[in-house]
């Protein structure tokens, strides 16, 4: 599943009436698409007075951090699928993974401007950066389509769309499998690089 046919999930509209369910979904797809506006610039002075160690610590905390989100939004989504709940959720979840993206992006950035820290720490962060955007976008598309499955699942149990959702979602969990390890790879790579505070570079 690529990134393209993700965005299609969460863009799709059901082009049939507005029931209650079909208007929850909706307006989940809408604020799972949710832009938020970026002020990661805001947080550079911030971040500016952290040495470099403590900046590759704090991009840790905030990955820690991400994990816990993730874990909140599919335990969320779960237990409010179908119901009006979801939408403001689903933005709030949103709201959460931007703010932490934004202190990451900052953090890249500044470090890229440290002396003893190898190009290579932030071009790892950017790589991290990219695998969980897409783990988003994934995450989310697979979320609405366990949620039309089951949709179909409860109107007719032998509805033929029901084994196209389900190679559907088999397909997404692959992928997403894939998305983790390369996410981890790169941590691990993190780990392994020798950085030097300014002061004693």
């Amino acid at each position: 599943m690529d990134l393209n046919a993700c965005l299609d999930i969460l863009k799709a509209r059901a082009q049939t009436p507005h029931d209650g369910d079909h208007c929850v979904e909706e307006n989940a797809s809408k604020s799972l698409a949710l832009k938020v506006e970026s002020n990661d610039a805001a947080l550079e002075p911030e971040v500016e007075a952290m040495s470099s160690r403590e900046l590759v610590q704090t991009f840790q905390t905030c990955q820690a951090k991400r994990v816990q989100v993730y874990q909140e939004f599919e335990k969320g989504f779960g237990e409010l699928m179908l119901k009006e709940e979801l939408a403001p959720f689903t933005q709030g979840i949103t709201k959460q993974f931007a703010s932490i993206s934004n202190q990451i992006n900052a953090i890249e950035r500044v470090l890229r401007g440290k002396k003893g820290v190898p190009v290579s720490v932030p071009d790892i962060i950017r790589k991290v950066q990219g695998e969980e955007k897409e783990k988003l976008l994934l995450t989310s598309a697979l979320l609405l389509e366990k949620m039309r499955l089951k949709r179909a699942e409860d109107a007719d149990p032998d509805d033929s769309s029901i084994p196209i959702f389900e190679k559907s979602i088999e397909s997404m969990k692959a992928t997403h499998t894939s998305i983790i390890e390369r996410i981890n790879e790169l941590l691990e790579e993190l780990r392994y690089e020798d950085i030097n505070d300014d002061e004693n570079a």
